[in-house]
């Protein structure tokens, strides 16, 4: 037990004959044993024994009665399932890199590869050391601590105390001339891989990192990064069924109910085990384009992109071949419960994106000033009937998307709802209104997207501070007249109103269009063509990356 605490073996415990209940907490026959132990033995050694069975008895492992293996008490052996295609991976190169980072999500396995990896080629160095959770230690111990114990086991030194920054005489000669191998688990900073000394082993080490952030390892000198990978559906359902039923394979009348974890637990090895234990013991721009993410928390937060960027690196979400942003279901479940936990009533969350709330809350008219986004696709089992004054309770609301593919949500020829002034993105299909709320000012919204929508108009006022506008789509609203003027669009990108019949000869967008625009794209060709391009005035309309003023 001492080499697992301080080299980071593994131990495997075959329980032989006793209950690895009684090993825990020494009871039964264990007991007997030990109380002949404490009789003629000394005692600091039997304390240090009962410490190592207690942990021991804790540890996974094989309960052997009899002959046969009576039960499943968990074998580390889960721990390796689908491993191995990426070992060869690893400890090929491991042969042609002195560092390497393993990078990926919480869960996903990094820890396991390494030791895996790390228990393959250890012996054939002089030292090593596997240094499991660097963050949690650093923050825990300090890093000066965290460090001498480190250097105390690789050189084999109790009596380091280093308390520079650096590594100094005679520590930095040893560690020179000394072949090691160790791994650095869970880093999160860069300068953590230099303060472990690193630089100074000798020639032929090697350093294995694990981060969930691609920054971290590129910046702690990793020359090659692997991705882990996730467990394909053959492991996936091993490991969930090892872990929920205490088997490799799950029974025919679990068959089926296994699939359906497995397809939710997307190959990760922490959900699996998360998903098979709770079985055994009985973000709210997900879909998004992430051009259109930005354009959004751009106007919310400052270094929204960068902070964007920083959750891509950190593997919380993706990017798919359509530039959309998705998430693992893991986390996606995991920020809506932490909302959902800000209480019990729907109208005092910040965001809503579950059907039956957002209908609870429009449908009954329920006052709050809590709620900041509303996401909301109907269904024909919500007969939802929304009120002029819907929103109006509502004045710290920033986000609306209604995906509804009907224009019967009002109760008769309603004209006008009342919309928030904070509005930054209002997404609507079939927008059932002649028009956007007269009191609502614009100054604020960035994306304004409402095809096949019922308005004649967007705003009455010719003229409105439209400064943070990024993109128009008012696509297919046969009933749409003219579109407003777009002097103080001074940042607006993207206008589209392909089939908007009612003002396809575009003379109002002529009259209105932005000289400051650099660029404007619109989908349709036709409409474009008569407008032209004004090179005087600084404006050019584009299809698809060209120019369409020639």
């Amino acid at each position: 037990m001492d080499r697992k605490k301080t080299h980071g073996q593994i131990v495997l415990p075959i329980f032989y004959h006793v209950d690895p209940s009684d090993v825990r907490n020494f009871g039964g026959s264990f007991k007997a044993s030990f109380d002949v132990h404490e009789s003629d033995r000394p005692r600091d050694e039997v304390k240090r024994w009962k410490a190592a069975f207690a942990e021991a008895g804790k540890l996974k492992g094989w309960h052997i009665a009899g002959v046969q293996f009576d039960s499943y008490s968990g074998s580390a052996s889960e721990e390796f399932i689908g491993i191995d295609y990426q070992k060869k991976k690893i400890l090929e190169l491991i042969k042609q890199n002195r560092v390497i980072g393993l990078w990926g999500m919480g869960g996903i396995g990094k820890t396991t590869l390494a030791d895996v990896v790390y228990m393959e080629v250890s012996n054939t160095f002089e030292s090593c050391y596997f240094l499991q959770n660097v963050r949690g230690k650093i923050e825990k111990q300090g890093r000066e601590s965290v460090r001498n114990e480190f250097l105390a086991i690789l050189l084999k030194d109790k009596e380091i105390r280093i308390d520079t920054p650096s590594i100094g005489y005679p520590y930095r000669e040893r560690l020179n001339n000394l072949r090691v191998i160790v791994v650095l688990d869970d880093v999160n900073d860069p300068e953590q891989v230099d303060w472990m000394g690193v630089k100074h082993f000798g020639d032929g080490s090697k350093i294995i990192l694990t981060s969930r952030d691609r920054q971290v390892l590129n910046n702690g000198g990793a020359t090659q990064i692997h991705k882990v990978e996730e467990l394909n559906e053959k492991y996936s359902l091993q490991l969930f069924s090892i872990t929920a039923f205490k088997q490799l394979n799950p029974s025919v009348d679990f068959l089926y109910l296994s699939y359906e974890f497995v397809r939710l637990a997307h190959g990760s090895p922490l959900a699996l085990k998360i998903l098979g234990a709770k079985l055994y013991s009985k973000c709210f721009f997900k879909g998004e384009s992430k051009e259109k993410v930005e354009k959004i928390l751009s106007c919310l937060y400052k270094g929204a992109v960068i902070g964007l960027s920083s959750l891509l690196d950190k593997c919380l979400f993706d990017i798919n071949s359509y530039g959309w942003i998705s998430m693992h279901d893991m986390l996606e479940e995991m920020g809506k419960d932490i909302v959902d936990q800000e209480s019990e009533h729907p109208e005092k969350r910040k965001r809503l994106w579950n059907p039956k709330h957002v209908y609870q809350v429009l449908n009954n008219n329920k006052e709050t000033d809590r709620i900041e986004g509303i996401k909301f696709y109907m269904s024909h089992r919500y007969n939802l009937k929304l009120r002029p004054t819907c929103f109006e309770s509502m004045p710290n609301l920033r986000y609306i998307k209604f995906d509804v593919f009907e224009r019967s949500l009002t109760n008769g020829d309603i004209d006008i709802a009342y919309l928030p002034n904070e509005l930054k993105c209002l997404q609507w299909e079939c927008y059932p209104f002649k028009s956007l709320s007269l009191n609502f000012n614009p100054k604020n919204l960035v994306v304004l997207s409402l095809s096949w929508g019922k308005m004649e108009q967007l705003w009455n006022e010719d003229f409105q501070d439209l400064v943070n506008l990024r993109e128009i789509d008012v696509s297919s609203c046969y009933n749409l007249r003219k579109i407003p003027n777009l002097l103080g669009a001074i940042d607006l990108e993207i206008l589209n109103w392909k089939y908007a019949s009612q003002f396809s000869n575009c003379s109002v967008l002529n009259a209105y269009a932005p000289c400051h625009v650099g660029s404007l794209w619109n989908e349709n060709m036709d409409a474009s063509k008569e407008i032209g391009c004004c090179r005087n005035n600084c404006w050019q309309w584009k299809l698809a990356g060209r120019c369409m003023g020639d």
